[in-house]
């Protein structure tokens, strides 16, 4: 049998974190928090701390959820916790971790996973004292306050909130000074990738006066070594100014592989599909039960998108006069996301099934690539749908921030504060005769069939580094890791530990133990595709 060995330098590459360790999306806050308690002004979506973990027997029913905004100039986290047994006195448990508090870990620096000492833990006490986890006292990083939670008689009481900020630079009272974070431009918006490491734990202790922590509750994981290790710590990713309303998030992420936009054959294509659920029937009669989905990628240089639908029903001649009334795929795409006004077709972007491309508004084929390709049956002859590849490049002359007037100083979108852009995708089916009509279109955010006068019916995208949370400087180690692809699976030897596979947008396809040399890893659930293996130390990429 023939196998491929693939030699490797050990140049390890940092994938989405988010893979492996959840990631919080923080958005900006639009007025100061008071810190006083009282979480009044809290009135975003609560965290659950889902991961328990009960050490001891005793009072462990206690639930808490939390919620996190930021400035330019602080990082604002609100903990509520509903616990009636009250247990946090010093006089009776000595050490402060063994009180009902809680522990907050932060670090600015993403780029190791080594241990931390309890140096970026963070611990309020619920009789609002507070402490580093390193011991040190650090109360003017920021502001804290607890307040206890009443029940409905107005006296009992339930639980506790805590309130807390920390400043992002300063001397040294700040997340930058005590993480030795040495950016230079001298704000959280210009941070390079802006992640930091983030995880939220609460400690419920005794009913007894002897101490320990009968239950922790945590947001990312119940390891409990958070204290000397940032591996069971999430990220959270500061993400700018919130989303209008209720409008839909996707999050876009880079790839080291640019999709070949030329062929519309969609193969390359290894990540999630997103289907366009949301429909619209402009009539009765005619072909209405058309399907489609997308995906979507990015570079420095562009955007790239690729939509398939399902509609054995071709209606796209040039005898229907109007484009936009023939089958069609329509993309809006605005890197402006501080307006919602009317657009007028400006940040629209049709594809014709037949392959024809233009504006909302006019031609502009010199925006990047189209291709339009028929999708066909098990029986290689018969039409069953359509697929359609687009690139839009960033910056340039021919370019989306020309196109949108986008002064952006540097170029290259991974510098762009705020990494949103408006995005929506519309698939247009046109009736079985051949005077034109939209029959049904369907819709990824809204089936308002608004967006083209308006942006607030359009969605949101997120650009996520594929790198991630990581920097992109890749580390260069020695490896005795071997890896080799045959039809029998991926087999490792000279190296013990997990091993990732991702593809190539940076999706965790799936996690092996390696226990053994030559061990088989069985990648029968795998798709034909570009992936990407990684353990401690070590990525290569194999083909499938």
């Amino acid at each position: 049998m023939k196998k491929t060995l693939f030699t490797l330098l050990a140049v390890f590459i940092c994938l989405s974190a988010s893979a492996v360790n959840d990631t919080l999306s923080v958005y900006k806050a639009t007025s100061l928090p008071k810190i006083d308690g009282v979480l009044s002004e809290w009135t975003g979506t609560w965290t659950p701390l889902t991961k328990t973990k009960v050490t001891a027997s005793g009072h462990n029913n206690a639930s808490a959820k939390f919620q996190a905004k930021y400035t330019k100039d602080s990082l604002y986290v609100a903990v509520q916790v509903l616990d009636s047994t009250v247990s946090y006195s010093s006089s009776t448990i000595s050490n402060t971790y063994e009180r009902d508090c809680v522990e907050l870990f932060i670090k600015m620096d993403t780029t190791t996973n080594t241990s931390n000492n309890g140096a970026d833990q963070y611990r309020l006490i619920r009789d609002g004292s507070f402490a580093a986890g390193d011991g040190a006292t650090v109360t003017s990083i920021g502001k804290q306050k607890v307040a206890p939670i009443l029940g409905a008689d107005g006296t009992t009481v339930i639980g506790w909130n805590a309130e807390l900020s920390f400043a992002w630079y300063g001397t040294a009272t700040s997340l930058a000074a005590k993480n030795s974070f040495t950016q230079s431009i001298a704000g959280i918006d210009n941070k390079p990738y802006p992640f930091i490491r983030f995880e939220v734990g609460v400690a419920n202790n005794t009913t007894g006066s002897a101490g320990g922590r009968t239950q922790q509750l945590f947001w990312n994981s119940n390891a409990d070594t958070q204290y000397n290790s940032m591996a069971a710590q999430g990220f959270a990713k500061l993400k700018g100014n919130a989303p209008i309303g209720s409008n839909k998030v996707t999050d876009i992420y880079k790839t080291k592989t640019a999709p070949n936009v030329s062929d519309g054959l969609v193969s390359d294509w290894t990540g999630t599909w997103v289907p366009l659920s949301l429909k619209k029937i402009n009539a009765v009669s005619g072909h209405n039960n058309a399907s489609a989905k997308f995906q979507a990628a990015y570079t420095n240089d562009s955007l790239y998108v690729a939509i398939q639908v399902l509609d054995s029903t071709p209606n796209f001649a040039s005898a229907i006069t109007n484009n936009y009334e023939r089958d069609c795929a329509e993309v809006f795409v605005k890197l402006d996301t501080t307006t919602v006004t009317s657009n007028s077709g400006a940040d629209q972007y049709r594809l014709v099934r037949d392959g024809s491309f233009s504006f909302g508004n006019g031609t502009a084929t010199a925006l990047g690539k189209q291709k339009a390709t028929p999708v066909l049956g098990a029986d290689g002859t018969t039409v069953i749908g359509w697929n359609s590849e687009w690139s839009f490049a960033w910056f340039g002359t021919a370019s989306l921030a020309a196109k949108n007037s986008y002064t952006q100083p540097t170029a290259g979108i991974d510098n762009k504060p705020y990494p949103f852009i408006r995005f929506e995708i519309d698939v247009a089916n046109n009736t079985t005769g051949a005077t034109g009509g939209r029959t049904e279109q369907l819709f990824w955010n809204s089936a308002a069939d608004t967006q083209y006068n308006t942006m607030a019916t359009q969605g949101y995208a997120t650009l996520i580094n594929t790198l991630g949370p990581i920097t992109e400087v890749p580390t260069i180690t020695k490896s005795t890791a071997k890896v080799y692809y045959t039809a029998s699976g991926l087999t490792v030897s000279g190296y013990t530990g997990n091993v990732n596979v991702y593809n190539v947008v940076g999706k965790l396809i799936l996690t092996s133990k390696v226990n053994s040399n030559n061990q088989v890893i069985n990648l029968s659930s795998l798709n034909k595709g570009v992936y990407i293996v990684t353990g401690s130390g070590f990525s290569t990429k194999f083909i499938k």
